[in-house]
């Protein structure tokens, strides 16, 4: 059998393998970041789905219709794994327990194959009983006439206007840390991307030639992004930003005008006090100095600014290290002694926090500035 796959079929095939790639290392992280099972879940649900769109494009699912029944479907589990993979990020790590395995139960209509299989070949329709109910004219439409594709469509987008809701309702009332608005920030422009979705095949926009292009690539692009820019991510993230994913969000402590009051005062202290200049500096240190809790002081920085602790220290100690790279009195001072002495322990650390904030690294930021000072001389 000879297939033949144009360009954006093959670049789907490529992205569905990929994603099966992604969903194992978002497992296999999910041993300290919870909330990465669920994104896994959801990769490997599109991934898979992808895959079997561009299987019966070949069709090798029509060819070979033992695949069916090898190859069951798992579409009905999207909406759910969405939800809470949401509520992981915003309330705190969720398990399938008690009620919330009735979210997944309409996946048994997904498994009529396997179910038909199973008859057929059990021997069942042996048995009298179960030979009248079988061919029954209702029992026969169920399984061989019925096509669950609206009802997944209803439940996909019932459970996106739930997730949007959850998002929406909770950003304001509890304090996330900077990494977890990344993610829920793209898992909106995914919700966003399944509304449009929607309206499309609502409208008809399901044709098998364009049509599915324009609700398919953009919707498992954005899908496969998340994965992959949540992982790298937090390939190198620290272990007290791995365990903010753990932690079940601090609720908000200030109001508007407070925050403004002690946001200044904030800035102040690393001005004139330069406390990011100490290597171990911690927040315990900051909030002594403001006289105020940890956690209020935590949640200052997480909620007003947008950022936690490290970032925000990091920023100044940054910018203090641009200061020195540039002053022709340190010309002869290496980047690791400037890095020390802007309050980093670490070279390798002061080399990837200058190029996340900066765009460049410490070496071609000084030679950059040293060249344009003699061109002006």
């Amino acid at each position: 059998m000879t297939l033949s796959l144009n360009l954006i079929d093959f670049v789907l095939s490529a992205l569905a393998l990929q994603g099966f790639v992604i969903t194992g290392l978002l497992f296999y992280s999910s041993k300290t970041i919870v909330s990465n099972r669920w994104l896994g879940a959801l990769v490997f649900i599109v991934s898979y789905w992808v895959l079997n769109v561009e299987l019966a494009r070949m069709g090798i699912l029509a060819r070979y219709p033992l695949s069916l029944v090898l190859l069951p479907q798992f579409t009905f589990a999207a909406g759910p794994i969405v939800y809470f993979y949401a509520k992981s990020l915003i309330i705190g790590p969720q398990k399938i327990k008690g009620k919330n395995w009735l979210h997944f139960l309409p996946l048994v209509a997904e498994f009529k194959p396997q179910l038909i299989f199973l008859i057929y070949t059990s021997g069942l329709l042996y048995i009298p009983l179960l030979q009248n109910l079988y061919f029954k004219p209702l029992t026969q439409h169920i399984l061989f006439n019925s096509n669950p594709g609206k009802l997944i469509l209803v439940s996909i987008t019932a459970y996106a206007t739930a997730t949007y809701v959850i998002i929406i309702k909770h950003q304001k009332s509890v304090v996330l840390p900077a990494n977890k608005l990344k993610d829920l920030k793209w898992l909106k422009t995914i919700l966003n991307a399944v509304f449009v979705i929607v309206v499309l095949l609502f409208y008809g926009w399901d044709r098998p030639s364009i049509g599915q292009y324009v609700t398919l690539l953009p919707l498992v692009v954005a899908i496969y992004v998340l994965g992959m820019a949540a992982w790298r991510r937090q390939a190198h993230m620290s272990i007290d930003e791995k365990q903010e994913y753990t932690q079940k969000p601090a609720k908000v402590h200030f109001a508007q005008e407070e925050a403004d009051v002690y946001t200044r005062r904030l800035k102040e202290l690393m001005v004139t006090q330069q406390l990011y200049l100490n290597p171990v500096l911690k927040v315990e240190d900051v909030a002594a100095e403001m006289l105020i809790s940890e956690k209020a002081l935590s949640n200052l920085i997480n909620q007003y600014l947008g950022k936690n602790f490290n970032d925000y220290v990091n920023e100044y100690r940054i910018a203090e290290a641009k200061q020195q790279l540039v002053d022709p009195k340190n010309r002869n001072f290496t980047i690791a002694a400037i890095a020390f002495d802007c309050g980093f322990n670490s070279l390798t650390t002061f080399q990837r926090v200058f190029k996340q904030i900066a765009g460049t690294t410490p070496s071609r930021y000084q030679h950059d500035n040293f060249s344009s000072q003699l061109a002006i001389k």
